[in-house]
């Protein structure tokens, strides 16, 4: 008789133990209110992260110094494929001409953008869509930019 009730009460407490967690979800758990802030300031700090550490890269500077289409064009492929949900990637020298690009009908081409005006490095959302550009600098000199959405 001893060792029947010394094996049921753990067993007990292990079948309430499995009750409570399967419950207590729904009657303990609160959902914030600010859920959909903090997603889109995680993927502003994501895209953030990604164009900051590609956009300073010193193979990248020399890259747009050189005007390497090769070598850009690499990264560009690297970059989509890692990522995929990037539509649309492209490098631009000082004056913001496209000098490579995923989409290779704009390479030559004057990129408009007033993302980073200012000269800083930004990521906005439009309408669902995140779009960023990056300066890339050499000291306090613009030599190009590199944009994404």
């Amino acid at each position: 008789m001893a060792k029947f009730i010394s094996s049921t009460i753990p067993l007990i407490l292990i079948i309430l133990l499995a009750f409570f967690f399967y419950l207590s979800p729904k009657y303990f758990a609160k959902q914030t209110a600010g859920d959909n802030d903090m997603l889109k300031e995680l993927l502003i700090k994501r895209y953030q992260s990604i164009g900051n550490s590609i956009a300073h890269v010193a193979f990248v500077e020399d890259a747009v110094i050189m005007g390497d289409n090769g070598q850009l064009g690499e990264i560009i492929n690297n970059l989509k494929q890692d990522e995929s949900e990037l539509t649309l990637i492209n490098f631009t020298d000082d004056k913001n001409k496209v000098i490579a690009s995923s989409d290779t009908n704009s390479v030559g081409k004057l990129y408009k953008t007033n993302n980073i005006e200012s000269g800083a490095s930004l990521v906005k959302e439009q309408e669902g869509i995140y779009m960023g550009g990056f300066s890339i600098n050499i000291g306090s000199k613009k030599v190009g930019a590199l944009y994404f959405n």
